[in-house]
């Protein structure tokens, strides 16, 4: 057993049992002897939300995080022949595994407990962006051990860096690399850095635009929903206007008669009782 092994294993937990099943393996590692194994293990960072969800997309998207990954160079070359078609169906097919990503990575917080604010979508975006356009990142994606999220921040000038924060969980810290680029490119590099740049701009925009397309969509839903509700309690509340108008005439009427039973009956009494005086008088 070595760090990659245990790594592997804690980082598919969720963070909530992380810390406790981490020391626990600590301990039973430093049992065995291996002390610095032990120490070692001690020491993995708790996974962020972000983090963690990108490690289950590793363990149960794999094939598709792949794939996405594989886009990158493809990109790359696209750009290289300058083959705006390619670069566009690379963009496209991006979006779509980015967007079936994050929906998966939605179903498995929400299923978990958790929930996938604004915040952690984008640092889960981010993260798997990096992946795509730098090969280091890519490998460290693949591990399924991040213990924080990713970024790439490149095509600034001169340095192309690459920030991982926080550390992953093989113990390294956040890196600052920096490499000075060659001149054998010329302008032609400068300007597929450029298209580079713009491509992965245009992308954010696109994701940003079916962000807010989606929530005026939800929006709009509600208030034809809400709209429905109005007209029926409207229309519900003009039955019930009539219907009580109508019950109002049905009373007074009932009123009336009631009144008008009332009289008859007090005068077929006192007739009655006439009758009934007539009739013992008449006996004597």
């Amino acid at each position: 057993m070595n760090l990659d092994d245990v790594a592997k294993e804690l980082y598919g937990l969720s963070p909530e049992r992380f810390t406790e099943v981490r020391n626990t393996r600590a301990k039973e590692i430093t049992a065995t002897g291996d002390r610095a194994l032990g120490a070692e293990v001690r020491r993995l960072p708790k996974p962020t939300v972000a983090a963690w969800l990108v490690n289950m997309l590793v363990r149960t998207r794999r094939s598709r995080v792949r794939e996405l990954i594989a886009l990158g160079p493809e990109l790359q070359k696209a750009q290289n022949r300058g083959a705006r078609v390619d670069v566009r169906r690379a963009l496209d097919r991006r979006r779509e595994i980015m967007r079936e990503l994050v929906a998966a990575a939605s179903k498995c917080a929400t299923e978990a407990g958790h929930s996938m604010g604004t915040q952690v979508q984008r640092q889960l975006e981010e993260t798997l962006e990096a992946a795509v356009v730098d090969a280091e990142s890519a490998a460290m994606l693949r591990s399924g051990t991040l213990s924080g999220p990713l970024a790439f921040v490149g095509f600034g000038g001169e340095n192309a860096i690459t920030q991982a924060r926080p550390a992953t969980s093989q113990g390294q810290r956040p890196k600052r690399e920096s490499s000075r680029e060659t001149e054998s490119g010329g302008n032609g590099a400068v300007a597929e850095r450029a298209f580079a740049k713009a491509a992965q701009s245009l992308s954010s925009a696109q994701r940003a635009m079916e962000s807010a397309k989606g929530t005026v969509e939800e929006a709009r839903r509600r208030h034809n929903e809400a709209s429905a509700r109005h007209r029926a309690a409207a229309k519900e509340l003009q039955q019930a206007d009539r219907d009580r108008a109508t019950a109002n005439q049905e009373l007074e009427v009932a009123l009336c008669n009631r009144t008008s039973a009332e009289q008859h009956l007090k005068e077929a009494m006192r007739d009655h009782k006439s009758r009934q005086a007539d009739l013992s008088s008449a006996s004597k």
